[in-house]
């Protein structure tokens, strides 16, 4: 074997050896969350108001969760908590992620004490399966492949706030 094919083949190890190191190496990772929030009637909009707003979710704690699958009984990478940017940064590997409010971590029956309306006479909840139906959904799923800033939005309603299975049906403004 001749000095040069032996040194291609240890070039090629050596070489093959930083690939597999940098695929491997934490990602850079931020994350920015925010709710937007309806025009929700009053005054006559301008068409700046009409779009709703977007407000950051300062100081929000949310549990990170690696895979494709919720269920409250995954394991928890880490509980992150959003600056006043509403943005978070951090190193992870490859793959798949979960970020689920930690009330989904509490049981089934202490969530929807918590967020069933006990009386519903002008937010009419959409029954326990909604809740089921949420409580089972993670808030938000992301891949990471390589260093990013991914941002999310967390969709508000009109006098309802972030909890999907309420439906306003009082009086709007004026």
């Amino acid at each position: 074997m001749s000095l040069q094919t032996i040194l291609l083949f240890v070039g090629l190890a050596v070489s093959s050896c930083a690939v597999i190191r940098s695929e491997q190496k934490n990602k850079s990772v931020q994350l920015v969350v925010q709710t937007h929030t309806p025009y929700c009637g009053g005054a006559y909009p301008t068409p700046e108001m009409a779009k709703g707003s977007y407000t950051p979710q300062s100081g929000q704690r949310y549990v990170l969760l690696k895979g494709t699958t919720y269920s409250s009984s995954s394991t928890i990478i880490q509980t992150i908590q959003l600056d006043g940017q509403g943005a978070v940064n951090l190193a992870l590997p490859a793959g798949d992620y979960l970020l689920v409010h930690p009330d989904k971590q509490l049981t089934f029956n202490a969530f929807l004490k918590k967020y069933q309306p006990a009386n519903a006479n002008e937010k009419n909840s959409q029954g326990k399966e909604c809740y089921e139906k949420w409580y089972a959904s993670p808030d938000f799923t992301f891949h990471v492949s390589s260093d990013t800033t991914l941002q999310f939005t967390q969709r508000s309603s009109c006098f309802t706030g972030t909890n999907p299975c309420l439906i306003y049906t009082g009086p709007y403004p004026p």
